[in-house]
């Protein structure tokens, strides 16, 4: 056999007689193919076995995909204060927890809802906007900027009070009522779009869609959300939506908006 030693020579003879397409050798520097550099080791040596190589794989792979690894790197700890938001971390104080949405999370959705509103209703014509006070008022009328920019068409807002209408009134009688505005012309026969900062259980949409029945009769009536936190409790479902939120029913959603408040974000907090 030459040069070749009676170990060489079994392992090629096993690898035939097993079946494999290429003779097996006996040792690892007989193999023609050379290794990546990133799975040799430094300073030469022999190279890792098919194991460690599919691991290092695995690894890079999960890497490039954004999966976490397995493993904390001994430098991890020093981050874990800004990611969880503790002390001189990413958002300040011992505790804080991070926000839902800041005013450019608010500006972009807003810009995308806009766009969904139009390619829908194929443009703006007899479109109506009509926020429930408070806060979803001014949202109704940063959705109409955002409708200009988008499709260069003036869309009228205006607001619709469902005190009157919500079903716990029994439980909380003392309310303030907003005023009613609606726009020029009415509703009859226009497409409603009904503005609302927080989708939760569904019971204050329907508490407009009957303030919406005793003002007119539209042609369709569509719901836009700002934040869907889930937990629905009445078969009601928004049309468009600006951001998802998962929460449990014992954190609460604070939305600010300005000129109600000072800055526009929005945070998950603990009951």
């Amino acid at each position: 056999m030459g040069g070749l030693g009676p170990r060489v020579f079994d392992g090629a003879l096993g690898g035939l007689r097993h079946g494999s397409p290429q003779p097996r050798c006996g040792h690892s520097r007989a193999r023609t193919f050379r290794r990546p550099r990133a799975f040799r080791k430094r300073g030469g040596g022999r190279p890792r076995s098919d194991l460690t190589r599919r691991r290092a794989s695995l690894v890079a792979l999960r890497a490039a995909e954004g999966y976490r690894n397995r493993w904390n790197p001994p430098w991890f700890r020093f981050f874990k204060p800004v990611l969880r938001g503790g002390e001189g971390g990413l958002y300040g104080r011992q505790g804080a927890r991070p926000r839902g949405a800041d005013a450019d999370d608010i500006e972009r959705s807003l810009k995308r809802i806009a766009h969904e509103i139009l390619e829908r209703n194929k443009g703006a014509e007899n479109l109506i906007l009509l926020g429930i006070p408070t806060r979803e008022v001014p949202l109704a009328r940063r959705l109409r900027d955002a409708l200009r920019e988008a499709g260069g068409v003036e869309v009228p807002a205006g607001s619709l009070d469902i005190t009157m209408y919500r079903d716990d009134l029994r439980s909380n009688p003392i309310r303030v009522p907003h005023p009613t505005s609606i726009p020029d012309g009415g509703i009859d026969a226009a497409t409603v779009v009904l503005v609302d900062d927080v989708f939760y259980s569904g019971r204050t949409i329907r508490s407009a869609l009957e303030a919406i029945a005793d003002i007119g009769r539209p042609a369709a009536v569509q719901l836009a959300v700002l934040v869907d936190r889930g937990h629905r409790e009445l078969p009601i479902r928004a049309d468009y939506v600006g951001k998802n939120l998962p929460t449990s029913r014992t954190q609460k959603v604070r939305v600010n908006l300005a000129p109600v408040d000072e800055a526009d974000f929005v945070a998950i907090e603990e009951a």
